[in-house]
């Protein structure tokens, strides 16, 4: 897709999208709204952003089940 038909899509004016892709403008809000508006997970555009780790994902979606832990996990929250 061309950035028009992208920003179209997203509800931005071409001009803005080509602002905020090229320039140092493009923010965590921007990412989301781009992966909603093409049916992907906005984890997966922060992820591609930048703005969220793969690690952090997983630690995330593992939930509150100390089994789910590493040893290792578990012993330096321990410490902490």
């Amino acid at each position: 897709m061309s950035n028009r038909e992208i920003a179209k899509k997203v509800g931005m004016t071409a001009a803005t999208f080509h602002r905020k892709w090229t320039g140092d403008a493009f923010v965590s809000d921007d990412a989301i709204v781009i992966a909603r508006a093409f049916g992907r997970s906005p984890i997966e555009a922060l992820v591609a952003l930048g703005s969220l780790t793969e690690a952090e994902v997983k630690k995330a979606e593992r939930g509150y089940s100390l089994s789910e832990y590493t040893t290792l996990e578990l012993s330096q929250e321990l410490l902490r």
